[in-house]
């Protein structure tokens, strides 16, 4: 039962077991380094100890303290002077990053390895993603919130073509447009907040480029669906 008790996390682990499991394992310490074991240092140690535990190192088990402060005894986690809290800390702290490294190294090993799909494959994801998109268009008139990022595709494989000066036209259509809309939407509220807030984004809106470049996306991406046919 004890066993069991000290192979919990120390915050689950019942006081008591785990109190008087560090009074051994402190005057273990003591008698490695030739120290004087004095009850009411070690007592008083055991508690400073048990509080730094709980707080800082709870999912600790005490065999985990165990083995820290095997190896910290022997030299395992540097120099150390004298058997005092920083001390302990010292061995802990080293535990808890043997322990995190250790994690890092099974979760390596162990996550299940996924297989960078063929440039068949993510044509084919590519394919599917702009008809669906295409077909919530038709549907509703909205571009779905991936549009963009199958515009800038498209456009990389020549299917979306833009003449000189064209975007730049575009952009302005576009600031034109939302600027009329925010200033539409200000004079018809009536609440302080929205106004504050619309004011705003009416002043800043020259300066919100990746906005503006959104917005004309999703119209260069209409036009295409308008034009061409995805089924």
């Amino acid at each position: 039962m004890k066993d069991l008790i000290l192979s919990n996390p120390i915050r689950k682990a019942e006081y008591a077991v785990v109190y008087n499991s560090l009074i051994d394992l402190l005057g273990y310490a003591y008698s490695f380094c030739k120290q004087p074991i004095v009850d009411e240092q070690i007592k008083f140690e055991a508690t400073e100890l048990m509080r730094t535990l709980q707080s800082d190192y709870g999912m600790f088990s005490f065999k985990d303290v165990q083995t820290a402060f095997e190896q910290g005894l022997r030299g395992h986690y540097g120099q150390y002077y004298g058997l005092n809290m920083k001390t302990y800390c010292q061995f802990l702290t080293a535990k808890k990053s043997d322990m995190q490294e250790h994690n890092k190294q099974l979760k390596v090993y162990t996550e299940p390895k996924y297989l960078e799909p063929s440039d068949a494959e993510k044509q084919a994801i590519f394919d599917k993603a702009v008809k669906t998109c295409y077909a919530h268009y038709k549907a509703t008139g909205n571009i779905l919130d991936y549009g963009n990022k199958i515009c800038e595709r498209l456009g990389k494989e020549g299917k979306i073509k833009m003449q000189p000066g064209e975007w730049e036209n575009l952009l302005d259509y576009v600031r034109v447009v939302m600027a009329n809309d925010l200033q539409n939407r200000l004079n018809k509220t009536a609440s302080i907040n929205e106004v504050r807030t619309l004011k705003e984004q009416i002043r800043e809106l020259p300066s919100k480029k990746d906005w503006l470049k959104a917005e004309a996306m999703n119209l260069l991406l209409k036009k295409h669906f308008n034009e061409n046919e995805y089924s």
